[in-house]
């Protein structure tokens, strides 16, 4: 069945984007600096530190990584982190989860918040007491000034001056996280909300060699989507969208600005979709209903894929700007079976 039969008529909308946000661009990948330091849970790496660790290292050419490790963190617990990319110092969190054989790599989550948010916002969904999450590792990182740079044409930063390489940012995270904590380095997935989707977007494009699956929920890409990725291979991909959402419009389109600083534009849902539908050499969709609630869920999903790979979205029928939770469809259920099952 074609994908424009499937994808009826969805209305957007205008609306502050609170915490909330928009979409993606594919650009070329600056080097990482080179340094990254990790200090203790709780502290931020001296000056002193890091430069011992380029010493001991042996690094000169600029672009190259330095790492100063201490001991692996695989046993059970939350860990505070600080690397440095391109000179800016950035935090994440990172959870790892009881019950599961240090020895024995583990698959990876990151999880962006949305824009004005954090990572504990993010957290605050309920990833880790879901049992889909058992045995993953969960990494909620923090965007420099409050927004990720996601690469949709007309953003402005939430705070002026804070604009950063996002994408270097990410690929420091996973190679830390694949060091520090065991993860198995073909085991890595995104997701996000609004912005923090966005962003998860950007990541599957520019890092489809590290990411092997992508759940991206109110936010899905930029437009020109399909020229703008950079992926030469199908990821596996989860949108979750509501169909009136007044922030980040289905459509695509102008994405409400927060105050008065423009946010950009973005790219439909089934332009994004069909993108990936097209990269996994998919031959059509199907559709059920997932949820009969208010709002209704409909299940659309590509068939005849090359791979095994995997398209799916779940379109909430006028729903909003939001990480729909309740009973009979819960978004952090939903997103983290998709990861599982692409990640398997």
């Amino acid at each position: 069945m074609a994908l424009a039969a499937l994808l009826s008529a969805c209305g957007g909308g205008t609306g502050g984007e609170g915490s909330s946000t928009e979409v993606l661009g594919a650009t070329e990948i600056a080097p990482v600096a080179a340094v990254r330091a990790v200090a203790p849970e709780g502290q931020e790496p001296a000056r002193d530190d890091v430069a011992a660790a380029v010493a001991a290292a042996g690094v000169a050419a600029s672009g190259t990584v330095a790492r100063a490790l201490s001991a692996p963190e695989r046993a059970p617990g939350t860990y505070q982190r600080v690397i440095e990319v391109a000179g800016v110092r950035r935090s994440f969190t990172v959870v790892v989860p009881a019950g599961r054989d240090p020895e024995v790599p583990a698959p990876l989550l990151v999880a962006f918040h949305g824009v004005g948010a954090n990572g504990a916002a993010m957290r605050a969904n309920g990833f880790e007491r879901n049992p889909a999450a058992a045995g993953m590792v969960l990494v909620f990182p923090e965007a420099n000034g409050g927004s990720w740079n996601d690469g949709r044409p007309g953003m402005v930063p939430l705070v002026p001056g804070t604009e950063t390489d996002d994408v270097a940012f990410v690929r420091a995270l996973i190679d830390e996280t694949v060091q520090r904590s065991g993860v198995d380095p073909s085991k890595v997935a995104v997701t996000g909300f609004s912005n923090g989707a966005l962003m998860a977007s950007r990541i599957a494009c520019d890092l489809s060699d590290r990411v092997g699956a992508a759940a991206l929920v109110s936010g899905a890409g930029s437009p020109d989507y399909a020229n703008r990725c950079a992926s030469k291979r199908s990821v596996p991909v989860l949108v979750v969208f509501g169909t009136a959402d007044g922030t980040v419009p289905y459509k695509g389109g102008e994405v409400a600005p927060n105050g008065k600083t423009p946010r950009g534009r973005v790219g439909s849902v089934d332009e994004v979709i069909g993108t990936w539908h097209r990269k996994a050499g998919c031959a059509g969709w199907s559709s059920s209903k997932r949820s009969t609630g208010k709002p209704a869920v409909t299940e659309v999903v590509a068939t005849g894929c090359g791979g095994g790979a995997r398209v799916v979205l779940e379109r909430v029928e006028g729903g909003g700007h939001e990480w729909l939770r309740r009973a009979d469809f819960d978004t952090t259920d939903v997103v983290l079976r998709f990861v599982r099952e692409s990640l398997s």
